[in-house]
């Protein structure tokens, strides 16, 4: 319920859909099982509609920020334009770089994430890597958290210590929209310098159908940056110097 063609009635073409009738609030719909488990409306019953409605129309403000939201062309939803600023984009990108996809660090889940973010022990990925020199020891310390304890915190300062000195796979945490980080293997084993100068394109075929998703990477100067975010603080400044990023 996303896509705000689909709601007005019509598909990504500007053709009718259920013979254009729109979805608001309060309606009764008939629904039926699109593929696996994604439900979809075949149906409006006007006859059951509230006299008072009024067409949806999506927010143009972040409801988190209150950054403008913007549809761009050939996207079905509107998102948010204020990037990190934005506590919910920061804390989902910090869910996504944890998750298995990315850096796989066991025993951060998203639960854990929201609750590190909440209360401001991490805001960005670099922080993940310094709970143990920020949180180890002292008046405010991981174990004592609420759900946490001595082994608990223990196992992730070890977890996150075996993941920022494994290869990884970087190209899971830059924040690019349209990109299946599983999608080639040959993509983790190219290095940022590589891949920043490079305009790579790959395809995925995921099993069971036949879907085929190939997407472009193409790396501004910025891309320097978000990849030294991942890192801690105190390594940034040589890795920088070590690596230079050209568009």
């Amino acid at each position: 319920m996303h896509n705000e063609d689909y709601i007005a009635g019509r598909d990504s073409k500007g053709n009718e859909i259920r013979g254009g009738k729109d979805i608001r609030e309060g309606d009764w719909v008939q629904v039926y099982r699109a593929g696996d488990v994604i439900p979809k409306v075949a149906d409006v019953d006007l006859a059951k509609r509230p006299v008072d409605t009024l067409p949806y129309r999506f927010p143009n403000l972040c409801p988190e920020c209150g950054s403008e939201a913007i549809r761009e062309e050939g996207d079905a939803v509107r998102r948010c334009s204020g990037g990190l600023i934005c506590p919910a984009q920061a804390v989902e990108r910090l869910k996504h770089f944890v998750s298995r996809g990315a850096f796989d660090i066991e025993g951060l889940g998203a639960k854990q994430v929201e609750a590190l973010y909440k209360d401001g022990w991490i805001t960005e990925p670099a922080d993940i890597f310094e709970l143990e020199a920020r949180y180890g020891e002292g008046v405010r310390q991981l174990k004592n958290r609420e759900g946490w304890g001595e082994k608990s915190a223990t196992n992730l300062y070890l977890e996150t210590f075996t993941r920022l000195t494994a290869s990884g796979s970087f190209i899971a945490i830059l924040p690019l929209r349209l990109i299946f980080v599983k999608s080639d293997s040959r993509l983790r084993r190219t290095s940022p310098a590589e891949v920043a100068k490079t305009t790579c394109r790959f395809s995925h075929s995921s099993s069971g159908s036949s879907i085929f998703i190939k997407a472009a990477i193409e790396m501004p100067v910025p891309i320097g940056r978000m990849l030294t975010m991942a890192l801690p603080r105190a390594v940034r400044p040589a890795w920088g110097r070590r690596q230079h990023f050209s568009s």
